[in-house]
C-alpha cells in the first residue's frame, strides 16, 4: 500500500512521464506471469502424456511375457490351487491401476484450476492498475482544467490537532478537503469561538453531517506518482462556485440565467436535523425551515429527512451580492408539493367531514389564528380560521388529530378550507 504523504508538506505538480517510470516492473511483472503459466501448462501436459505411455508400456510386458513362455508350459497346466491366487493378484494391480488414474485425473483438475485462478487474479490486477491510471489522470486534469469530479466522504480527520479535514474517496486514491474549503461560507461563526479545541469541535459537528455523501471538488493541488506516494488537495468551495456561475449567472452566450425564481428544480438534502435541513440548490447551500419542506406533519425533520436524499423546491426567492454572486437563496418544499394535489381536489366534496393532522398554527395581524391540516385520506392541505387560541390543555396544537368539516375548495390553488368540529387525539 502506497504511503501518503503528509498535506502539509509542499506540493508539486506532476510530469506527464510519472506513469512511464514503471514500464520496467510491469514488463517484469509480465514475464513472471508468462514463466508461471508456461510452467502450469507443462505439467498439465507432463500428467496427460504420462496417460498416454501407460498403455503402451502394458501391452509392451505382457508381449513380453508371452514371448518368454517355455513353449512346454501352457494355460492348462497351471494348478488349479494356484488359480486364485493369480486371480487376487490381478484384481490388487487393477485397484492399483485404477488408483493412479483417479490420481492423475486429480492433479490435471488442480492444475487447470490453479490455471484459471492465476488468470482471474491478473486480470483483476489488471483492472485495478487500469483504475487508478485512469482516476490519476481525471486528477491531474481537474488540476489542470478546474473541472469538477465527485467523490464520497468517508471520514473527518484531525491534522496536528488543529486542523480538521475531510477525506474524500476517489477510486483508490484518499482526497483531502480542509474544512475552510468545504463550504462557500464559513462553517461556524469564529467570533464566537473560545479557543482551537472548540473551533475544531464545531468544525467536526459540521462536517460530520455531510459523511457518505457524494460531493463535487476541484482538485488544487497534486504531488507523487499514481502507484507511489502522493499528497492530494482539494475544494468543495471551487466546485460550488463553477456550479453555481452555471446556473444562476448570464453571460455573452447565456442571456438569460438557467435557474429563476418561480422555477421548480430538485434539491439534494446534505444534513438534517430537528427543525430544518440544508440543502444544496444547482451549487448553492441553504436551509429550509421545517413549515416550509412539507404540507405533512412533521414532529422531528430528521425522522423523515436524511443525508443524499432529493427533494423537489420551489426557488422563492434569489439575492446577489455585488459581484453578482448567489448571496442568499430562498426555496419551498411546501410549495412544490401543490402542482401534486390540485388532482386530488376531485374526490373532496363540501360539507363533508374527515380526520385531519395539525400541521402547524400561525398568527395572523388581525389576532385570530390560521390553523393548517393536512388530510390523510384525500392527500391535500387544509386550514381553518379561528379565534384567538389560549394556551389551555383543550387548545388545537401541532400533531394533533381533529374532525375536520370542509366548506370549500380551490381547485387552482390545491387547498381546502373548513372547520374543526372536534379534536380526536392530542399529540403528547
Amino acid at each position: 500500500m502506497a504511503r501518503r504523504k503528509n498535506s502539509n508538506e509542499a506540493i508539486e505538480s506532476v510530469e506527464p512521464t510519472d506513469i512511464e517510470m514503471d514500464v520496467e516492473n510491469e514488463e517484469y511483472d509480465s514475464q513472471e506471469n508468462v514463466n508461471e503459466e508456461a510452467e502450469i501448462n507443462t505439467k498439465i501436459e507432463s500428467t496427460q502424456s504420462s496417460e498416454s505411455e501407460t498403455e503402451p508400456a502394458e501391452n509392451s510386458e505382457s508381449e513380453n511375457s508371452d514371448s518368454d513362455e517355455n513353449p512346454d508350459n501352457s494355460a492348462d497346466s497351471v494348478e488349479p490351487e494356484n488359480i486364485e491366487n493369480v486371480n487376487e493378484t490381478e484384481n490388487g494391480d487393477n485397484t492399483e491401476e485404477a488408483n493412479v488414474e483417479d490420481y492423475k485425473a486429480i492433479s490435471r483438475r488442480e492444475l487447470i484450476a490453479q490455471k484459471n485462478k492465476n488468470e482471474q487474479e491478473r486480470a483483476e490486477k489488471n483492472a485495478i492498475r487500469e483504475d487508478r491510471i485512469m482516476k490519476w489522470e481525471q486528477i491531474r486534469t481537474s488540476r489542470r482544467e478546474n473541472r469538477i469530479v465527485y467523490g464520497n466522504l468517508i471520514s473527518i480527520e484531525t491534522l496536528n490537532d488543529t486542523m480538521i479535514v475531510g477525506v474524500v474517496k476517489f477510486g483508490e486514491y484518499r482526497i483531502i478537503i480542509p474544512a475552510s474549503e468545504m463550504f462557500k461560507n464559513d462553517l461556524v461563526d469564529y467570533s464566537t469561538i473560545e479557543d482551537i479545541e472548540d473551533k475544531i469541535k464545531r468544525e467536526n459537528q459540521m462536517m460530520s453531517k455531510l459523511l457518505g455523501l457524494e460531493i463535487p471538488f476541484v482538485i488544487t493541488q497534486v504531488t507523487g506518482k499514481f502507484d507511489g506516494e502522493y499528497a492530494i488537495l482539494a475544494s468543495r468551495k471551487l466546485a460550488l462556485r463553477r456550479i453555481e456561475t452555471y446556473n444562476f449567472k448570464t453571460s455573452k452566450h447565456q442571456k438569460e440565467a438557467l435557474v429563476k425564481v418561480g422555477d421548480t428544480v430538485d434539491a439534494v438534502v446534505l444534513s438534517a436535523g430537528f427543525h430544518a435541513v440544508m440543502v444544496n440548490v444547482k451549487g448553492v447551500d441553504t436551509f429550509i425551515q421545517q413549515f416550509q419542506l412539507t404540507h405533512r406533519y412533521v414532529k422531528i425533520v430528521k425522522d423523515m429527512y436524511s443525508t443524499g436524499m432529493t427533494i423537489p423546491v420551489v426557488i422563492k426567492n434569489i439575492t446577489y451580492d455585488e459581484k453578482g454572486n448567489v448571496e442568499k437563496l430562498e426555496v419551498s418544499g411546501r410549495e412544490a408539493e401543490i402542482q401534486g394535489f390540485i388532482p386530488k381536489m376531485k374526490n373532496i366534496t363540501e360539507n363533508s367531514r374527515c380526520l385531519a393532522h395539525i400541521t402547524r398554527i400561525s398568527h395572523r395581524q388581525d389576532g385570530r389564528v390560521r390553523i393548517h391540516l393536512f388530510i390523510d385520506d384525500f392527500g391535500v392541505p387544509a386550514y381553518a380560521i379561528a379565534a384567538r387560541v389560549e394556551n389551555t390543555a383543550t387548545a388545537p396544537n401541532s400533531g394533533d388529530t381533529v374532525l375536520f368539516q370542509v366548506l370549500r375548495k380551490n381547485e387552482d390553488t390545491g387547498y381546502v378550507a373548513g372547520k374543526i368540529i372536534q379534536t380526536v387525539h392530542k399529540q403528547m
